[in-house]
């Protein structure tokens, strides 16, 4: 995993680097994709069975997304686990140069 440094909504800042080695989903999807969306009940229930394990989420939208709808986003489905708004694209570049993702 590549080393990432972000501002998580709750304005904290997080590094990827201590995740290195262990089970962890960054999923990097808009908030305006309809699969991506219906899929997110799915990396709830995962974070909230896997967390004992060790296991970890971080949710980063994508270029396309503003910070306020992002954190309405989030805070509407009380996610369990840690969401970024990667306005810059800069985090998503840290991934195989993850340019954009299908908004179906």
């Amino acid at each position: 995993m590549p080393t990432v440094f972000c501002t998580l909504l709750d304005s904290s800042h997080r590094s990827t680097a201590p995740l290195r080695g262990k089970v962890t989903v960054v999923s990097l999807r808009p908030t305006r994709c309809r699969g991506c969306v219906a899929e997110m009940p799915e990396a709830v229930v995962a974070r909230q069975t896997f967390k004992v394990r060790g296991h970890d989420t971080l949710a980063v939208a994508m270029t396309c997304d503003p910070r306020a709808r992002v954190a309405r986003f989030a805070e509407s489905r009380q996610l369990p686990f840690g969401a970024a708004a990667d306005n810059t694209g800069d985090i998503a570049k840290h991934f195989d140069k993850v340019q954009s993702t299908a908004a179906a």
